[in-house]
């Protein structure tokens, strides 16, 4: 093994063949591996690091505490463990393109696959149609429109999908957009189907990705060729075909347009785009505008003075024309062809061309912006930086942050150049591909809710444009970084590892910490993260995260409504903390509400602890012995089946118990009521507040200071705190228990019993009644009296002091004063316990020892 060791500048490492030890030292470094098990060794523990990847997949470590040594950031390729000092940690990332289609003929060869066109869906995900072509029995070329959804974290929803119905001859050229009600329309070239050459047919689908009705005639006039179609969805709901039309306006090719409403009818009918109608006008592109508008854009042959050029034509909300057409470019030497167009987040457009010549070698991409009144934004601009070979083919998209992003086709290779939203260059252009053995073709672009975007395009062997063997479609993914899409995998090991992955990581992260006490933080992407043993501690940051402690009592942070947290019956006593509303899944106990939104959660059937935040939430229990804490806000809790705890801190907060649903216990520190189906209540704190009960039996329970509890009509039971408690039963049979201080017992109209558990107080029984009533004396409290059961009648004596030498409880009729005489016998002082009214006809049988 070989130690290779940097400076304290930014050092370049590269290992050999064999097992190699990289060290950068401070600086940011690039340690590359090589061959073999390589080793990066860093200065700190690991929760001084953060990981992420580069757009390239290489692994970039940042040190983040610099208390204990600056290691900088290094880059690291081919590095399989970065060891720390307190352990190492397995490495490995991965960036790919992925491939869309799956259809093959019968034979499994001759197939192609070609023409790809790509829309975001409104659920977050995207849609790619494409042409099928192969070969009949008979050996003639057929060609089928396919397409295959993907949701929104890349991952193929269902299966790829024909999309026309009709199969005779060839169908081909499709383009695709997205619909406001989460549908999608897909048009395309059919030939022969409408009686003369080639005809415009489309399908709408709803939102499941089902068809909406069958596919349809989108060109009135069928005489000759209709051809290269494009389309765009409107604000209103309805959508907007453009495609070119042979011999329609007198003069060789036209553009001509139909539009539709949201119900998918014709809005009025096909209108001609182009004015100028000498020589040909084709290669149309659409794009719809944020005020209801939308332009079309095309090639002209001969307008602008030299070659062809590309012209443009807007359009108000009611499908009328916005002034006349105009050219875009401004360059006409030689031609400037294939236009692309996106509308703007700021309402305007922009339109991208490629130009023969301009950029001094061959073919290069240029661009125009054009602000909302449809005047242009500066002049036109080169997109592409490498000017060898040609640029061709550009395609563009609108990027959620309000900047836009264009791809196209360099020396079989496609490439894209990110723009900010005020049109200056977002870093450099970058090559979009990463299978460099086939060569790429025919780039298409959508951008995605999450602020990224898709690139797909044809890969052929052998720079083949036409029906071979073994071409596919491809695409790419980008977060809103613009950083390809792949994985960074991390593994811990039998050590405590601290794993945490940048915020800026919007690509997904696979983090395994295996046994000890991990803390596992994910970046902004949909991360997975795997705990293994022990009590660890896992975040997933800002994505859809899928999350697994594993074995032990595990902690989970949810920010994403949809974060999945997956736990084992067995694995211990789990706890989610979440920002967002959420229900626990199952086997995970508890959960406890974040920040200052007004969220809600929800428990499974075990007994959950669920725990609001400071605003107002609703807390649901389900089954299981719950319990249940709103917090500050005024909550509502629901605690469902099974015998259920709350915590009631606001005197707004509402519990909802049904019938039947178990023996119910309240917490409260303000003044509260028991509502109905809930049996018991506590005051907690050292505030002078009150309790109340309802119609069950309850169990009221004072705090420290001076409360009043008053019962309802059940048999309810009343304990007082340590303060001076006024104690009020209803019409039940009640017991009364003031425990210390000087409290006021009232049994209402039941049968009462009034307990006295412990010393130094004198309780006040303001109706208690010889018929109904009994006092019950603790014995471990009054030591004279051994015998439990109804006192014994030598032990009673009515008058002022005790006669003989077992007279331990005397009743003073005169005062009603209730006193306990330790000796029985008068010699020593009798201790008034309570006073229960003048004249009573009391006997021993009223009171019982306990």
């Amino acid at each position: 093994m070989t130690l290779y060791i940097g400076t304290n500048g930014n050092d370049t490492l590269t290992g050999t063949s064999g097992d190699d030890t990289l060290t950068g030292r401070a600086g940011n470094d690039t340690l590359i591996g090589g061959t073999g098990n390589n080793i990066a060794i860093f200065s700190g523990n690991m929760s001084g690091y953060e990981f992420s990847t580069d757009s390239n997949g290489r692994i970039l470590v940042k040190d983040i505490n610099s208390a204990d040594g600056d290691d900088g950031t290094d880059t690291l390729s081919t590095i399989q463990i970065a060891r720390f000092a307190d352990g190492d940690v397995k490495t490995s990332s991965t960036v790919s393109n992925f491939g869309v289609n799956t259809v093959i003929d019968s034979s499994g060869i001759g197939n192609s696959l070609s023409s790809p066109a790509i829309t975001a869906l409104s659920d977050g995900g995207f849609i790619v149609s494409w042409v099928w072509s192969g070969f009949d029995e008979f050996d003639n070329i057929i060609s089928s429109v396919y397409a295959q959804r993907y949701n929104a974290d890349g991952t193929a929803q269902g299966t790829e999908f024909q999309v026309n119905s009709t199969v005779a001859n060839d169908q081909f050229a499709p383009t695709i957009t997205a619909l406001a009600d989460g549908g999608f329309v897909v048009n395309w070239v059919s030939y022969g189907q409408d009686g003369s050459g080639g005809g415009i047919y489309a399908q709408r689908y709803n939102a499941d990705g089902t068809a909406q009705g069958t596919e349809f005639q989108v060109n009135s006039t069928v005489a000759n060729d209709q051809f290269a179609p494009t389309i765009t969805a409107l604000t209103d709901g309805g959508f907007v075909v453009s495609w070119v039309s042979n011999g329609q306006d007198g003069s060789g090719v036209g553009i001509y347009a139909q539009r539709y409403n949201v119900d998918g009818t014709t809005q009025g009918g096909e209108f001609q785009v182009n004015t100028y109608v000498t020589n040909d006008q084709s290669n149309p592109a659409i794009t719809a505008l944020a005020d209801g508008g939308f332009v079309v854009s095309w090639v002209s042959s001969g307008q602008d003075g030299s070659g062809f050029g590309i012209y443009a034509q807007r359009y108000n909300a009611d499908g009328t024309t916005q002034g006349g057409e105009f050219k875009v470019n401004t360059y006409v030497t030689n031609d400037q062809t294939d236009p692309a167009i996106t509308a703007l987040a700021d309402g305007g457009f922009v339109v991208s061309w490629e130009s023969n010549g301009q950029d001094g070698s061959g073919f290069g991409i240029y661009a125009q912006r054009y602000i909302a009144d449809g005047t242009a934004q500066g002049g036109e601009f080169k997109v592409n930086t490498d000017v060898s070979f040609d640029q061709t083919d550009p395609a563009i998209a609108v990027l959620a942050d309000g900047g836009f992003v264009v791809s196209w086709e360099s020396n079989s290779r496609i490439y894209a150049q990110r723009y900010n939203a005020d049109g200056t260059v977002q870093g450099g252009e970058f090559k979009v591909n990463n299978d460099v053995v086939y060569y790429q073709h025919d780039p298409a672009i959508t951008a995605l809710a999450d602020g990224g975007f898709v690139v797909s395009w044809k890969s052929a062997p052998g720079g083949a444009l036409f029906v071979t063997s073994d071409d596919f479609i491809e695409a790419q993914r980008y977060d809103a970084h613009g950083n390809q899409v792949g994985s960074l995998n991390l593994e811990g090991g039998a050590a405590s590892d601290h794993l945490m992955v940048s915020t800026t990581m919007m690509s997904p992260v696979n983090l395994l910490g295996m046994e000890g006490q991990d803390v596992l933080k994910g970046g902004s992407g949909n991360d997975s993260l795997d705990g293994g043993a022990g009590n660890d501690t896992l975040n997933g940051g800002a994505g859809a995260d899928a999350m697994s402690g594993g074995l032990g009592n595990d902690s989970y942070t949810v920010d994403n409504t949809g974060d999945v947290v997956t736990e084992n019956p067995g694995e211990g006593t789990d706890k989610v903390s979440s920002n967002v509303t959420y229900t626990l899944a199952a086997n995970v106990e508890n959960l406890t509400l974040r920040g200052t939104s007004a969220i809600n959660g929800t428990g499974n059937d075990l007994a959950n602890i669920l725990t609001g935040n400071s605003a107002a939430n609703q807390l649901n229990g389900g089954a299981g012995n719950d319990t249940l804490d709103g917090g500050a806000g005024a909550d509502t809790m629901s605690g469902g089946l099974g015998n259920d705890s709350y915590v009631v801190d606001n005197a707004a907060d509402t519990i909802i118990e049904n019938s039947g649903e178990g023996i119910d216990k309240v917490s409260s520190s303000v003044t509260y009521t028991l509502s109905a189906n809930v049996e018991n209540l506590t005051l907690t704190g050292t505030s002078a507040i009150n309790g109340t009960g309802n119609g069950l039996a309850n169990i009221l329970t004072g705090n420290s200071a001076a409360n009043q509890l008053n019962g309802g009509a059940g048999n309810d039971t009343f304990n007082g705190g340590g303060g001076n408690d006024t104690l009020k039963g209803g019409a039940g049979n009640d017991t009364l228990n003031g425990n210390t201080g000087t409290n006021t017992l009232t049994g209402g109209s039941g049968k009462d019993t009034f307990k006295f558990a412990t010393a130094g107080h004198i309780d006040t029984i303001t109706d208690f009644t010889v018929v109904d009533d009994t006092i019950k004396l603790e014995n471990a409290v009054f030591t004279s009296l051994t015998t439990t059961g109804v006192l014994a009648a030598d032990q009673f004596t009515i008058g002022s002091q005790a006669l003989d030498a077992n007279d331990f409880i005397v009743y003073n009729n005169a005062t009603g004063a209730l006193l306990y005489d330790a000796d029985g016998s008068g010699a020593g002082i009798a201790v008034q316990i309570a006073k229960i009214g003048v004249g009573l006809t009391m006997t021993n049988a009223d009171i019982v020892v306990i």
